[in-house]
C-alpha cells in the first residue's frame, strides 16, 4: 500500500511539473524583484548613509506551483540593508551616499533572492530524482511480474 501511495505521489509530481513547464518556458514571465519601500538613515558626523530596502520576489505562477510541491517556506521578500561610508578626506554628500547605499542594498537583495531560488530548485531536483528512482524501480518490478505472468499463463494453458 505504501508503494502505491508513493507512486501516485510521483505521478502527481510529474504531472504538475510538466503541466506547468509550457507556461514557464513560453510565457515570457521571468523572475523579478519588486522594491516596495526604502528607508534611509543618515549620520553626517560619521559619514554613514544606511538604506533599508523592502523587496519581494515575483516568480511566474508555473514556477510557484512547482515550488509549492517541495515545501511551505515562502519566496517572499525580505529587508536588505546597504551601508555607504565616507572615507576621511572625502566630502560627505547625502545624495551620493543614498545612491551608493541603495545600490548596495539592491545587490544584496538580488544575491539573497538568487540563493533562495537556487535552494528551492535544488529541492525540486532532489524530489524529481527520488521520484524518478521510484518510477524506475516500479517499472522494473512490473516488467518482471508481467513476464512471469506470461510464462505462467503459457505453462498452465498447455
Amino acid at each position: 500500500m505504501v508503494k502505491k501511495d508513493a507512486l501516485t505521489t510521483v505521478f502527481i509530481l510529474y504531472y504538475k511539473i510538466f503541466k506547468n513547464m509550457n507556461k514557464l518556458l513560453f510565457d515570457r514571465s521571468n523572475i523579478k524583484l519588486s522594491f516596495r519601500a526604502e528607508n534611509y538613515f543618515v549620520d553626517s558626523d560619521k559619514g554613514i548613509v544606511e538604506c533599508r530596502l523592502n523587496y519581494s520576489i515575483n516568480v511566474p505562477s508555473a514556477m510557484r506551483n512547482i515550488f509549492k510541491l517541495t515545501g511551505n517556506d515562502s519566496l517572499m521578500g525580505d529587508v536588505s540593508v546597504g551601508v555607504a561610508t565616507c572615507k576621511h578626506g572625502d566630502t560627505f554628500n547625502i545624495l551620493t551616499g543614498k545612491k551608493v547605499a541603495r545600490t548596495i542594498a539592491e545587490s544584496k537583495a538580488y544575491n539573497t533572492a538568487c540563493r533562495r531560488i537556487t535552494r528551492r530548485l535544488l529541492k525540486v531536483c532532489r524530489a524529481l530524482s527520488a521520484a524518478s528512482l521510484m518510477a524506475n524501480e516500479f517499472t522494473f518490478k512490473s516488467r518482471v511480474i508481467v513476464s512471469h505472468n506470461q510464462k505462467y499463463t503459457k505453462r498452465i494453458t498447455r
